[in-house]
C-alpha cells in the first residue's frame, strides 16, 4: 500500500476553505448574528435617511444678548496696578468686592491662589503707570481656571462661554464706566449708551445631516457591536480547533500552521468583504423619498475599501488572542473585555489638537483607530468636500493633526505586528496537544545549532570536558518474543522517554511493530499509553529518544513522518457540523487521494461500517457510538501505512464492535496497526504482537500463546454436575492429571477448576477419564476456557497498581469506618425543596470561586469602568495655567 503525494499547497488552501464554510453553514447562530448586523440593522438606520437635508451656511452667528450683563458680574474683583484713578474705574463696577495689587505678577498669584472654589474672581490687568485718564481704554482679562473654557474651536453648535462666565459683563462695565468719564470731560452726557452687538468669528460653510452625526454616536455603537460580535466569534471557532486536537489533526495530515491560518484568514475575509459591499450600499444609495445618502460627498469605493481595512484589522486580531488562548472557557468573557479595552486610548488620550505622535500612537489600538477613522471620515463630509482619492492624506479639520490615510496605514501596520506576535505565539504555546519550540526560535533559525556543532565540540575539547552522546538506556523487559521472520518493521522505537516536571511518564521503551500486523498496547490508566502515542504522531516531543515511522525519525523528519500516520485518539476528532460523507472524503482529499478514488473510498467505509443511512447528517448528531466509528474511518481513509488507535472500541455496542474488528484486520494487510485498548477480547482478537507497559516501561512484548507459556497462566475447567455429585471424587480424579487442586468456584450446578497452562500436556488424558467416568461422577457435561490474557494483563499491571494505591489505602480504610460508623437517620435524611436549593447554592458557590480569574474580572469591570469614567471626565483644573506675562 504506497502512500499517495500530498496535495499542493493550493489545493490544501481551498480544502480548508471548504471546511470552514461548510461548517459556517451548519452554525445557525453565527448565521443568523452575520445576518443581524450586516442586513436587518443596516436596513433600520437607513430609515433615518428620510430626515432632510440639513445644510449649515458660512456660520455667522446671531447677536448675543448683551441684556442682564450685569447680574453676571463676578463677586470678587481683582485689579492691578493699585492707582487712584483706576480704583475710581473699577468702583463703578457695582455689586463687587474689589481687590487692588501692586503689579500684575501678584495680580496672578492672587487668582491662582484663590481660596473660596465656590466663589466667582475675575482679574482685570491695567495697562502700567496710570496717572491721567487715556484717551483709549486697554485692559487685559483673567478669567479663572474654573470659568475658563479649554475649547479650542467651536463644534456646529459653539458654547457661551465668554457670556456665562462674565467675561462680557466686565468688559461692558468698564467700557460703559470709560465712556461716561470721557462723556463728563466733554460735557456731553447722552441719555443712553448702546453698545455694538457681539458676534461669533464666521466659520466655514458645514454640510450634514442628523444620520451622518448618528456615525459618530450611534453608527460607531452600531459598529463596535460587529467587532465584538466578529472578533469573538472567529477567536471561539480556531480555539475550538485547537483546544479539540482538530489543529494537530490537519498537522499530521501534512497541513501546515500557515496554510490554516490562510484559510481563516480568506473565510472570514470573505464574509466581512460580502457584508461591507452590503453596508456600503445601504450608505450610499439614494432612497426615492429621501433627498441625500449617508455619506453624501465621499467617493463609495473609500468607504468600501475603509470596511475592508477595518474588517482586516479585527481578523489579526482574532489571530492574535487566539494565539494567547488555549481553552474556550473564559474565552467570550476576556475577549470582549480586550475589545473594550483598545477604546481606552481614545478615551483618556484623544483631545482636540492632540499632537501627531499622539495621535499616531493611538491608532494603533483597534477601536481607537476605528474611532479617529470615523472622525476624519465625517469631518470631510460636514465640509461637503467628502473623503476622495486625491484627499486621503490631507487634514479636513483645523483641530486634527493626523489624516484619515495616515490612521489607515497606522492601522495596517499594527494588523501586521498581530500576526507577528500571533505567529510567534503559535509556535512556543501551541496547545495541550502541539509541539512547543525554544522563545529564542527565530534566532536560531537564522543561525542554526547544527552549523555550531563543531565549534562547541573544539570548545569542549579545550576544557576537558567529554560530552560524547550517552547510550540510550534501554529498560529491563521481563518477557520479550523474538521478532517474527520475514517482516517489514514498519515502526520502530529507540529509547523513547517523556518527563513532566519531576514525573516520568515514559521511561526508555524500545520495540519494533511490523507490517502487516496488529500490536496491541495494554497497560492500566496512566501507564503511558496514550503519552508514547501522542510522540508518535508528533504532538508531543520527546524528552530523549526518538522513533522511526515508515523509515522517517519523528525529530528530524516530522512532516514525511506524519504523513505515513493515520491516528485515531481517545477523544473523537470531528469537525461537528460536517457530515459524515463529507469528512471521509475531506481527509481522503488530504491524503492525495482524487476523483472516482475518493468517492470509492467514500462508499467503501460507509458500507463497511454501517453509516451510509446517516452519511449526510452532521457529526453531532450522530450517536456516541457512531461518531467512534466515524473517527475510525478517517483515520484509516486515503491509504495510511500506519495505523495508530488509541481506545478504538470505545463506547461501542458488541454488534458494532464486531463491525470494527473487521475493519481493523483487514486494514493491516500493507500497513502497520498499534491498537491501545482496556477491553481483553480486544486484544485477543486483534493482537498479533502484545505489548503490556506499566510505569511507562514496557514488561512484556509476544504473540499471545508466547505470552500465557512464559508466566503461569490458566485454563478454565467447567464441569456441569448432577443431583448427588461427588465433588471431592470429581477433584480427586482432576488432581490426578494436574496436581493438588482444589475447585475455583462452585455456582449452581456447576463446578469450575482453574488448571495451570503448564500441564496441558495431560489434558488429553483428563477429558478421555472424564468422558469415560461422568457417569459415575454424575457429571452432565465440562468445557476448557482461556483466562490467559486477563492473568497476564494483571500480573504486570498490579506492581504499578499496588503502588500507586498504597500510599492512600490506610486512608481509605480510615474513611470505611466513619461512614460504617456514621448513624443516619432517614426522616431527615429525605430530600426537600430547602436542602435542594441549599445543595444548589453551594455547588454554584464552589463552581464560581473554583474559577478565580472569572471572579476577579468580575470585580475588576466595575472598577475600572468607574475609574475610566473619572479619568476621561473634562477637569478644569487640569487646563494651562495663565501665562505670567500679560502680553502673551
Amino acid at each position: 500500500m504506497a502512500v499517495h503525494k500530498a496535495p499542493n499547497c493550493l489545493i490544501q488552501l481551498l480544502l480548508l476553505v471548504w471546511k470552514n464554510f461548510s461548517m459556517l453553514l451548519g452554525r445557525k447562530c453565527y448565521m443568523m448574528g452575520l445576518i443581524i448586523f450586516f442586513a436587518i440593522i443596516p436596513l433600520i438606520l437607513m430609515s433615518l435617511r428620510l430626515i432632510p437635508l440639513l445644510r449649515r451656511k458660512p456660520q455667522i452667528r446671531g447677536p448675543i444678548p448683551t441684556f442682564g450683563l450685569h447680574g453676571r458680574i463676578p463677586s470678587n474683583i481683582y485689579f492691578s496696578p493699585q492707582a487712584p484713578l483706576l480704583e475710581a474705574l473699577v468702583k463703578e463696577i457695582n455689586g463687587s468686592k474689589i481687590t487692588a495689587f501692586q503689579n500684575s505678577r501678584k495680580l496672578q498669584e492672587a487668582l491662582v491662589d484663590f481660596p473660596d472654589e465656590n466663589d466667582v474672581v475675575i482679574g482685570i490687568d491695567f495697562a502700567e503707570g496710570w496717572t491721567e485718564w487715556p484717551d483709549q481704554l486697554s485692559f487685559v482679562l483673567r478669567v479663572p481656571k474654573l470659568s475658563a473654557s479649554d475649547d479650542d474651536m467651536f463644534g456646529l453648535f459653539g458654547s457661551y462661554s465668554y457670556y456665562e462666565n462674565g467675561f462680557l459683563a466686565v468688559q461692558q462695565a468698564l467700557s460703559k464706566a470709560h465712556i461716561n468719564h470721557k462723556c463728563k470731560q466733554l460735557n456731553k452726557c447722552p441719555k443712553e449708551i448702546k453698545f455694538p452687538e457681539f458676534r461669533d468669528l464666521p466659520s466655514p460653510p458645514i454640510f450634514a445631516t442628523v444620520y451622518t452625526n448618528y456615525l459618530q454616536t450611534i453608527g460607531q455603537f452600531f459598529i463596535e457591536m460587529i467587532a465584538c460580535f466578529v472578533v469573538v466569534s472567529l477567536t471561539k471557532y480556531i480555539v475550538q480547533e485547537k483546544e479539540l486536537q482538530l489543529k494537530e489533526t490537519l498537522h499530521l495530515l501534512g497541513v501546515g500552521s500557515g496554510l490554516q491560518w490562510l484559510a481563516w484568514y480568506v473565510q472570514s475575509f470573505i464574509i466581512l468583504l460580502i457584508g461591507s459591499a452590503v453596508l456600503t450600499l445601504c450608505w450610499k444609495v439614494v432612497l426615492p423619498n429621501s433627498e441625500i445618502s449617508f455619506l453624501p460627498f465621499t467617493h463609495w469605493s473609500l468607504v468600501l475599501f475603509v470596511l475592508l481595512v477595518l474588517g482586516h484589522c479585527w481578523i489579526c486580531f482574532s489571530f492574535l488572542m487566539s494565539s494567547l488562548l488555549s481553552t474556550t472557557s473564559l474565552l467570550p468573557l476576556i475577549t470582549v473585555l480586550s475589545v473594550i479595552a483598545t477604546q481606552f486610548p481614545y478615551s483618556f488620550l484623544h483631545s482636540v489638537g492632540c499632537p501627531l505622535g499622539l495621535n499616531a500612537f493611538i491608532s494603533l489600538f483597534l477601536l481607537s483607530g476605528y474611532t479617529l477613522l470615523v472622525d476624519g471620515v465625517c469631518n470631510w463630509d460636514f465640509y461637503g468636500v467628502g473623503l476622495q482619492w486625491d484627499n486621503l492624506f490631507e487634514i479636513a479639520w483645523p483641530g486634527d493633526t493626523i489624516s484619515v490615510g495616515h490612521i489607515l496605514l497606522i492601522m495596517l501596520l499594527a494588523s501586521f505586528v498581530s500576526l507577528l506576535i500571533c505567529l510567534y505565539m503559535e509556535q512556543i504555546r501551541p496547545g495541550t496537544y502541539g509541539v512547543p519550540r525554544p522563545w529564542h526560535f527565530p534566532c536560531s533559525c537564522c543561525c542554526p545549532t547544527e552549523n555550531l556543532l563543531p565549534y562547541k565540540r573544539l570548545f569542549y575539547r579545550c576544557l576537558g570536558i567529554n560530552r560524547a552522546a550517552p547510550d540510550v538506556e534501554r529498560s529491563e523487559v521481563e518477557l520479550i518474543e523474538a521478532d517474527p521472520e520475514g517482516k517489514t518493521v514498519g515502526v520502530q522505537i529507540i529509547g523513547l522517554s517523556k518527563t513532566f516536571g519531576k514525573m516520568e511518564a515514559v521511561r526508555h521503551i524500545s520495540f519494533d511493530m511490523f507490517e502487516d500486523q496488529i500490536t496491541v498496547l495494554m497497560g492500566h490508566n496512566g501507564a503511558g499509553k496514550t503519552t508514547l502515542i501522542s510522540m508518535l504522531a508528533g504532538f508531543i516531543p520527546p524528552t530523549s529518544g526518538t522513533a522511526l515511522v515508515n523509515g522517517y525519525d519523528i525529530q528530524r523528519e516530522p512532516r514525511q513522518a506524519r504523513r505515513c500516520i493515520g491516528l485515531c485518539p481517545q477523544q473523537n476528532v470531528l469537525f461537528k457540523h460536517l457530515s459524515s460523507a463529507s469528512h471521509i472524503w475531506f481527509f481522503s482529499r488530504l491524503r492525495g487521494l482524487r476523483g472516482a478514488e475518493v468517492k470509492a473510498e467514500v462508499d467503501k467505509y460507509l458500507e463497511q461500517l454501517n453509516l451510509k443511512g446517516k452519511k449526510k447528517a452532521a457529526a453531532r448528531n450522530l450517536s456516541g457510538g457512531t461518531q467512534r466509528r466515524l473517527s475510525v474511518a478517517c483515520a484509516l481513509c486515503g491509504g495510511v501505512k500506519v495505523l495508530i488507535c488509541d481506545e478504538p472500541s470505545t463506547g461501542l455496542d458488541p454488534g458494532a464492535r464486531r463491525e470494527l474488528w473487521k475493519l481493523i484486520l483487514e486494514a493491516k494487510k500493507g500497513c502497520t496497526v498499534l491498537l491501545t485498548t482496556h477491553q481483553l477480547d480486544d486484544g485477543e482478537v486483534l493482537s498479533d504482537r502484545m505489548v503490556i507497559i506499566s510505569d511507562g516501561q514496557v514488561r512484556c512484548i509476544g504473540s499471545l500463546p508466547f505470552l500465557k507459556k512464559q508466566v503461569d497462566a490458566s485454563c478454565l475447567l467447567t464441569c456441569e454436575t448432577r443431583k448427588r455429585c461427588d465433588v471431592d471424587k470429581l477433584t480427586s480424579l482432576i488432581s490426578l492429571h494436574v496436581g493438588s487442586i482444589i475447585p475455583f468456584s462452585i455456582m449452581g450446578r456447576d463446578v469450575c477448576y482453574k488448571l495451570p497452562l503448564s500441564k496441558s500436556i495431560s489434558f488429553s488424558r483428563m477429558f478421555r477419564d472424564l468422558e469415560h467416568q461422568k457417569n459415575d461422577l454424575k457429571v452432565r457435561g465440562f468445557g476448557m476456557s482461556s483466562v490467559g490474557l486477563e492473568e497476564i494483563f494483571m500480573s504486570f499491571g498490579e506492581e504499578e497498581r499496588d503502588s500507586r494505591n498504597s500510599g492512600g489505602a490506610e486512608k481509605n480504610d480510615e474513611a470505611d469506618d466513619d461512614v460504617e460508623n456514621e448513624d443516619y437517620d432517614q426522616e431527615e435524611s429525605e430530600p426537600n425543596c430547602g436542602s435542594q436549593w441549599r445543595a444548589m447554592m453551594i455547588k454554584k458557590y464552589l463552581s464560581f470561586f473554583e474559577n478565580k480569574v472569572y471572579f476577579v474580572l468580575l470585580l475588576l469591570i466595575p472598577i475600572v469602568y468607574y475609574l475610566s469614567t473619572l479619568i476621561s471626565a473634562t477637569d478644569p483644573q487640569n487646563l494651562p495655567r495663565i501665562p505670567k506675562d500679560p502680553e502673551k
